[in-house]
């Protein structure tokens, strides 16, 4: 039997920080958003879906706060989870996905680049 070595190929990340600011761009995009589809004749709310893809799968609404959609509009799409302030969104340029890390997970797997 033969064990050899091998080394991960070095992949850079897009990576979102949520932070205050963002909190509250993201709910003033959304608030925006929602009273533009309630006055829209049309039943689809295109504003709000436009706003889930520009901040990139994060989600304001009265009832559950924030929350990020991974892989929104994708066969891939994962149910909502709830963000705090410091999680991380990871979009991986190879498998176009998208995943959320706590702090801590985020310190630990990765080093960021400026």
């Amino acid at each position: 039997m033969e064990i050899g070595e091998c080394i991960s190929l070095k992949t850079h990340f897009k990576v979102i920080k949520i932070t205050e600011q963002l909190g509250d761009e993201v709910k003033k995009a959304f608030e925006t958003a929602r009273k533009q589809d309630e006055s829209s004749s049309d039943s689809n709310p295109r504003n709000t879906w436009k706003m889930i893809y520009k901040f990139h799968g994060i989600v304001w609404n009265d009832v559950f706060g924030f929350y990020f959609l991974a892989n929104y509009g994708t066969e891939n799409q994962r149910r909502q989870q709830t963000i705090m302030l410091n999680d991380r969104i990871i979009e991986s340029p190879l498998f176009d996905e998208q995943f959320l890390l706590s702090e801590k997970e985020y310190q630990r797997y990765f080093a960021t680049v400026i």
